[in-house]
């Protein structure tokens, strides 16, 4: 047959559509086995991390069929993927590291002494999880909080920031300078006023601590008996032996000693044998080398600017007695080198300084009592290295082998001043 003919151009026609046909089938059974192939991998690359294929739904054990270099490639894409993501994570945590250290070092830049006046607030920091009263850290952190006694607003907002700065720093015990319960004080060891004010109030962990705690004039408007005889009862934190007694604390990792010297100055008819037993008991602890701070704690002030209890600034009645104190008890602390008087009386915060090197604090911003009375004003006398009026707060004080720090802390949880004494600092 001619090939030119017209028949056999048809017959031509028709083979080459059939091969092309075949060639198109033959095509698409070899695209359909790459895409298959590569949706392989793919589902291999996709596999959540740690997942073994002998734990997945029998239809995905097919992807094992997969080549060994298909598979090697999706395990290493993964493994890059992973790396990343775990890089990014680091960077993110480093960063957050960073700005938190830096956070941390700004709160820390508290100067000291006369001219420490930088407020910092605290009130926001996270607090460490130290046990209270740990034995790793080599100082004794102790608490000085006066005038709290009532069921006010302003209680609650000065407890929480005790917690809070213990929580942070640690905390040993607390002494507690009286005006213990408002108005009248308590009428007998069973007065609902030691559960409602005190046990209800200072139910932080941090602060099952003991409570040396001391009389003050509101205090003795009720039983004075009932205090001292609630050692040791409730919650079993609160201590008070006598109306005036003293403790000797010892201070971490030193084999040294704080001693604190209680007192009832407002105890008239014990006035005076007051005077004689603290001055044979100091005249004792200067004879004891190991005790490297002695602490005189008292509800009156020596030294104060309050408009009520100052000496030279507070009203004629109650100026009287602190006038009696610079007086008569002032020598004698002098004498025997004390280096701390702690008191309250005045509602606000004062830190103040004599001639010898001795310090006294005023902390009596408990805001137990209900306006107006709940804060006072004050006055800057000769004594002022600082004073705050109109604020909660309570003192924090920081006893080593070599420092005694004292920071004064606002019911926001600002340190609002900080003072440091160095033991070979003689008052």
């Amino acid at each position: 047959m001619d090939p030119r003919s017209p028949a056999s151009k048809s017959r031509f026609s028709k083979l080459e559509t059939l091969l092309i046909a075949v060639a198109t089938f033959a095509l698409s059974i070899l695209v359909f086995g790459i895409v298959t192939t590569r949706n392989h991998a793919i589902v291999h690359h996709q596999l959540p991390k740690g997942t073994s294929l002998s734990n997945l739904p029998l239809q995905d054990v097919h992807t094992e069929n997969t080549t060994a270099h298909q598979a090697s490639h999706a395990h290493q894409r993964s493994q890059e993927n992973q790396t990343v993501n775990e890089n990014k994570e680091t960077t993110k945590k480093l960063n957050n590291n960073t700005a938190s250290a830096a956070a941390e070092l700004k709160q820390d830049k508290l100067k000291s002494g006369d001219n420490s006046k930088r407020v910092v607030d605290t009130s926001k920091q996270k607090a460490k999880k130290e046990p209270t009263g740990t034995t790793t850290r080599k100082e004794l952190v102790f608490f000085g909080l006066g005038d709290w006694g009532g069921t006010t607003p302003m209680l609650p907002q000065v407890a929480n920031q005790m917690d809070l700065y213990a929580q942070r720093h640690g905390l040993d015990f607390v002494v507690s300078l009286g005006d213990n319960f408002y108005p009248y004080g308590v009428k007998s060891l069973d007065d609902p006023a030691f559960n409602k004010t005190f046990e209800q109030t200072f139910t932080a962990a941090s602060l099952q601590v003991r409570w040396y705690s001391v009389l003050g004039n509101h205090d003795h408007f009720g039983s004075t008996k009932a205090q001292i005889q609630y050692t040791g009862k409730g919650s079993g934190k609160w201590y008070m032996p006598n109306g005036y007694y003293t403790s000797t604390v010892s201070i971490p990792q030193s084999g040294k000693f704080l001693q604190l010297f209680a007192l009832d100055t407002y105890d008239r008819k014990g006035y005076k044998a007051q005077l004689q037993w603290i001055d044979k008991q100091l005249e004792q602890s200067v004879k004891n080398s190991s005790i490297l701070w002695r602490i005189v704690v008292n509800h009156n002030p020596i030294y104060s600017g309050g408009t009520v209890h100052g000496g030279s600034t507070g009203k004629p009645k109650w100026a009287g007695y602190t006038k009696q104190l610079i007086a008569e008890l002032l020598p004698i602390l002098h004498k025997h080198r004390v280096h701390m008087y702690l008191s309250a009386d005045d509602h606000n915060l004062q830190l103040l300084k004599d001639d010898t090197g001795m310090i006294f604090i005023v902390s009596g911003c408990g805001g137990g009592k209900d306006k107006p009375g709940m804060f006072q004003a004050v006055k800057k006398i000769d004594q002022t290295l600082f004073k705050r009026q109109y604020q909660g707060g309570f003192s924090a004080h920081h006893a080593s082998a070599t420092m005694l720090r004292t920071v004064l802390v606002n019911h926001k949880g600002e340190e609002i001043f900080a003072y440091n004494l160095t033991h070979d600092t003689k008052p």
